[in-house]
């Protein structure tokens, strides 16, 4: 799809394959969807007008260099404080939790016990109440 995308992006006709993938796989639904995605992002970050890949990979490169001075001078934009403001250990802690509740559930469909499906969602509450889910 992507490559028939990029046929599309760059007035290249399409080959037969890529005409069959795009009509089997709606390739001009995904190319709307992705300029509103761009658009969104260009709007969010102040862009407005057409950016060049050039300009957006400057204006990031720049974007980084100002957050990381900014870092360094003690000030932090946290993008979820209720996350990142916790404690390393609390931070490592849940990320286990979260990797242990796939095995559980795997468990808990395999064994089809209510001792497993009980733990799953004991942990889960746990998560819950820390404020990581």
């Amino acid at each position: 799809m992507y490559n028939a995308l990029e046929a599309m992006r760059s007035g290249r006709d399409l080959t037969e394959k890529e005409k069959n993938i795009h009509e089997q796989g709606l390739v001009t639904v995904l190319r709307e969807l992705h300029y509103e995605l761009d658009a969104a992002v260009a709007d969010a970050y102040g862009w407005h007008g057409d950016v060049s890949d050039e300009e957006i990979l400057s204006r990031l490169l720049s974007l980084n260099a100002e957050r990381a001075e900014e870092e360094k001078n003690g000030q932090i934009r946290w993008l979820r404080p209720e996350y990142q403001t916790k404690s390393k250990e609390e931070r490592k802690a849940a990320q286990a939790l979260f990797e242990f509740v796939p095995s559980m559930q795997a468990a808990a469909e395999s064994k089809k016990t209510k001792t497993a499906k009980v733990k799953v969602e004991e942990i889960l509450q746990i998560l819950e109440s820390l404020g990581f889910v």
